[in-house]
């Protein structure tokens, strides 16, 4: 079991990830300040989260750096067993996962947020992330800065 959120406030991204995989965040949360944040699981290749953030760098669509991402000949085996999120500086964060994906699995998007999970109980656990962290948002962000 493996669920992700990855989400912008302002200026600044964050993920987190939940795993019955030891130590899975090291291969699975990907940023890059000033361009985006991703999650790349589910039979973890960490490639391909740093993958998501160059083509992010390069054009600024995460769409289109997904497609990029999963259309790529290099991947054309591994990708069906893979589960990425990605999110940019402005717009929608999305989704893909693959035919392979483990067990029950699910995402869901807000504005500013993306969530993914595979091997889950339930198909609402994504939503429930981002219920979690819109409820939080007004509460514990508005008196943090960063270092």
């Amino acid at each position: 079991m493996t669920f992700s959120l990855v989400v912008r406030d302002g200026e600044r991204f964050g993920v987190v990830v939940s795993s019955s995989s030891p130590a899975v965040a090291a291969r699975v949360a990907h940023l890059r300040p000033g361009v985006g944040a991703a999650a790349s699981q589910n039979v973890t290749d960490p490639t391909l989260g740093t993958s998501l953030l160059a083509e992010l760098a390069d054009h600024g669509d995460a769409e289109r750096a997904l497609a990029g991402v999963t259309g790529a000949v290099r991947n054309a085996k591994s990708i069906a067993h893979r589960q990425l999120t990605v999110l940019g500086r402005s717009g929608p964060g999305f989704v893909y996962s693959g035919a392979h994906t483990l067990g029950k699995h699910a995402s869901a998007t807000a504005e500013g947020a993306v969530a993914a999970g595979n091997m889950l109980c339930g198909e609402h656990i994504p939503g429930v992330l981002l219920d979690a962290y819109s409820a939080a948002s007004g509460s514990w962000r508005s008196g943090w800065s960063p270092p």
